[in-house]
């Protein structure tokens, strides 16, 4: 079954990339005359593939026998003896031999994060803002401000903070304006990558390039987290199950709407959660008790200082993290008191080296340790003048609403969802809302991502499967551990989203990826449950059809929320998806 389901999955893929190629001049993909590389390259690829499934047997007999020469390639005493030390090393490769069928999945859901950035483009991306390439530039010019001079007509200005002011004079959206220099607000590290990259590369890389990376490294890191977690607790369920799951955390919402807007305040946000994943995959491992612990927990900790210096926001979420890898690690096994306070000043000494950075940072900008530029933002709402006010309580319930239950707008012509302007009407009749509080388009969660339903099954303790060589209890207790860390950190997230004043759809994915992994480990619950009743069918069925549903209304969210720019960027494509569709 399994055999024909990878011929049959080679087979589709294939003639999907030989047909791309052939058509991308007529379906709008291509304005460029001829095949350049990129075209001829997914030509050849897709032939490539079409070839595999059909002498399907005649490959699996040449990787039996490239198997056996490896595997005598590993016996021999040089690489046997670097394989014993480095287990860590021997670890992954075993996962990713192990788990080799979900690759194309993978590959898949790259090539259609490529589309998105390059708005059907492929080869050409075209830039929406650059903020962080200029201070990356500035950085390189030994200066903390950017290399951009505040136009004479602005300085003039009585309250340059005032939007009504500067509305009419050049004043950069979101720039962030002080004794005549102009900073930015957004954490420093993404900058400093552009930066490093500078030095080796001569080029200004816009936004679009890092928020193209880390959505690619986001799911990297969470794919190595389900797999783990599903090789840990769930290998006993069908494989396509994995894939499907996978499937689902690449292509759901807000990712399709991240990659078509791709400007600066898309690129800190999605960076902060790359971090925040890279550190929760180290300190997990750390947690399980496996190879070089110490070593993870340094990797944990410098990669949350890397969050926190990318999106400040994230300093409550990532606290909680820490405090509960620290908990954990006391209650896996007793401790000395010694091994515990390494342990901990393996964790924390990044996060507090950063944080000491980020506060002389400030300082040497703005004379604060704790002011980032949000208070001088030249935004379109007069901050100074409502800084009591950018979190109430009272925004609470409307959030709520405006997150989870604002319906879509229908239309009948292609791309048929498009998100609403959200509800600044407060729901609750006795509650006056603040002028100032203000939202983006939205669409509620419960329409886009359905599966997130499955989060609640997490809630309701099961027997997991036993790893090889661990106690039963112990399991469990690591298990339940991350159901509470996971629960943890999504609440911790999304309440300081809940009485912020403004609402966007890409702050979603502040607690998105945690609240996706619980959606995921609950789903993966209930099949179990369900299996064990005679059930499994009915909720096979009910995980493809959410899962399908989520797969096909964020795409369509994310070319509606930047319809406009693609009309201008790439009209052939837009209009044979509308002539296409009717």
């Amino acid at each position: 079954m399994e055999r024909k389901f990878s011929r049959i999955f080679l087979l589709i893929s294939g003639l999907l990339l030989a047909s791309l190629a052939f058509f991308a001049e007529s379906w709008g993909l291509d304005y460029h005359p001829g095949w350049g590389r990129g075209r001829s390259l997914i030509f050849v690829l897709g032939l490539f593939l079409i070839l595999l499934s059909l002498f399907f047997r005649q490959t699996e007999v040449l990787a039996g026998v490239l198997r056996v020469r490896f595997f005598e390639l590993l016996q021999r005493q040089p690489i046997r003896n670097w394989l014993e030390t480095h287990p860590t090393a021997v670890e992954v490769a075993k996962t990713i031999w192990k788990y080799q069928f979900v690759i194309p999945a993978v590959g898949f859901v790259l090539i259609i994060y490529v589309w998105f950035v390059s708005l059907g483009l492929w080869t050409t991306w075209p830039a929406r803002s650059a903020y962080y390439s200029l201070l990356a530039r500035g950085f390189l010019n030994h200066e903390l401000s950017l290399p951009v001079e505040p136009s004479k007509a602005l300085l003039a200005l009585p309250n340059p903070y005032d939007p009504v002011q500067h509305i009419s004079v050049e004043a950069p959206p979101d720039f962030s304006l002080y004794k005549g220099k102009f900073y930015l607000y957004w954490g420093p590290v993404p900058a400093l990558i552009l930066a490093a990259i500078k030095m080796l590369i001569p080029k200004d890389l816009p936004d679009l390039y890092l928020v193209f990376g880390f959505s690619c490294g986001l799911f990297l890191w969470q794919t190595q987290l389900v797999i783990s977690i599903w090789d840990r607790y769930f290998r006993s369920l069908p494989k396509w199950i994995l894939v499907m799951l996978l499937l689902l955390v690449g292509l759901s919402v807000p990712s399709a709407w991240m990659l078509g807007r791709a400007e600066i305040y898309e690129a800190a946000i999605i960076g902060g959660q790359f971090f925040v994943m890279a550190g929760f995959s180290a300190a997990l491992s750390a947690v399980m008790r496996t190879h070089s612990a110490d070593f993870k927990l340094l990797l944990a900790g410098i990669s949350w200082s890397l969050a926190i210096g990318t999106r400040l926001t994230l300093i409550l979420p990532v606290s909680f993290l820490m405090l509960m890898v620290i908990y954990q690690l006391c209650m896996n096994r007793p401790v000395s008191l010694g091994d515990l306070l390494r342990k901990a000043l393996y964790l924390g000494s990044p996060v507090v080296i950063g944080l000491g950075l980020l506060a002389w940072y400030n300082w040497a900008r703005f004379g604060s340790l704790s002011e980032t530029g949000f208070t001088y933002q030249l935004a379109g709402v007069h901050l100074q003048e409502h800084l009591h006010e950018v979190m109430s309580y009272k925004y609470f319930i409307q959030n709520i609403y405006n997150y989870f239950l604002v319906p879509p707008q229908l239309q009948d012509q292609f791309p048929f969802i498009f998100s609403n302007g959200g509800s600044i009407q407060s729901v609750l009749p006795f509650l006056d809302l603040p002028d100032f509080y203000g939202t983006n388009p939205v669409t509620g969660l419960i329409y886009t991502v359905p599966f997130i339903f499955f989060s609640v099954l997490s809630m309701f303790k099961r027997n997991p499967s036993h790893p090889e060589g661990i106690q039963p209890g112990e399991t469990d207790a690591q298990f339940v551990w991350l159901i509470r860390t996971l629960s943890g950190g999504v609440l911790i997230a999304l309440v300081f989203l809940l009485v912020f004043f403004w609402v966007a759809m890409r702050y979603v994915l502040d607690f998105m990826p945690m609240l996706m992994l619980l959606s995921i480990i609950g789903y993966c619950q209930g099949y179990t449950s369900a299996k064990a009743r005679g059930w499994e069918r009915y909720m096979a069925v009910a995980g493809i059809v959410i899962t399908s549903l989520c797969i096909v209304v964020s795409p369509l969210l994310g070319i509606s929320s930047s319809f406009k720019l693609y009309g201008r960027k790439n009209p052939s494509m837009l209009n044979w998806f509308i002539e296409l569709f009717g």
